[in-house]
């Protein structure tokens, strides 16, 4: 019987192997996983009140094949027939290695750890602030900051925070908004930063727009005429960027408009 899958929550720090994903879910594992054997870490998707568990996700004959890490007896294994190994690294390392396959009902190989990308990002980099800018489905939006390289300086952003109760599918819901986002590159569109997956809670990363919305802004400001034909005209580019991703915006108001230039 297989035993204690918490043994896995204790040892966090010892499954970083370069190619951990935390919770990505498998819509963005497909377009990881490109070649055969081709392979990463994650853990499986948030349920509320439920026990995660680590996942290897490798492509195999042209498709994504998903395995649990078990514990029996203090030792990790994907099947138990085969030989099991004291931690994640371990089991990696060794399977890279030797060339065998992970399982005996399949010939599955691990030839190339395939690791983050760049919008998937630590959260030691990622500082939230006590302001809260507003709330939502999956939880609060707060003010920030972001260091994008270790040597680099932050910036300042606009941190989107998943409620830890939040359900599955809601889960699945904000990871298709990032997964969204990260099509935009539109100085006026908000700038995705990334997301952050690694541990609870999960973070969308975007710029963060100090003036406001354009709501706001108008009612603090006077501006002429042809400085409002010209943020119009910022919104209508935006719009059409977003549009040319095959993608319709249904929230198209001065509220939900930020000024960003």
């Amino acid at each position: 019987m297989l035993e204690d899958f918490r043994l896995f929550t204790i040892q966090q720090r010892r499954v970083e192997t370069g190619n951990y994903h935390g919770l990505l879910p498998r819509e963005d594992v497909n377009e990881l996983l490109k070649k055969d054997g081709d392979f990463l870490i994650r853990k499986s998707e948030e349920t509320f009140g439920e026990e995660q568990i680590y996942i290897l996700s490798v492509r195999v004959a042209g498709n994504k094949r998903h395995y649990a890490f078990c514990v029996k007896q203090q030792l990790i294994a994907v099947d138990f027939r085969l030989k099991a190994h004291k931690t994640i690294r371990e089991f990696i390392d060794a399977y890279l290695s030797n060339g065998d396959s992970i399982s005996t009902e399949a010939k599955v190989f691990l030839k190339k750890k395939i690791g983050r990308e760049k919008w998937e990002l630590a959260h030691s980099t990622v500082v939230t602030q006590g302001t809260d800018l507003g709330r939502g489905t999956f939880g609060v939006v707060r003010r920030g900051s972001f260091k994008e390289s270790p040597n680099g300086q932050s910036v300042q952003v606009a941190i989107k925070v998943v409620s830890q109760r939040s359900s599955k599918e809601q889960i699945k819901e904000f990871m298709n908004e990032a997964r969204i986002m990260r099509q935009f590159n539109h100085r006026n569109v908000i700038k995705f930063h990334g997301v952050a997956l690694g541990q609870e809670p999960l973070m969308i990363v975007m710029e963060l727009a100090t003036n406001g919305s354009l709501t706001d802004y108008s009612k603090k400001t006077t501006r002429s005429p042809g400085s409002k034909l010209y943020m119009c005209y910022g919104a209508a580019a935006g719009l059409e960027h977003i549009h040319s991703r095959d993608i319709i915006y249904c929230g198209i108001a001065a509220a939900f408009s930020h000024k960003t230039c």
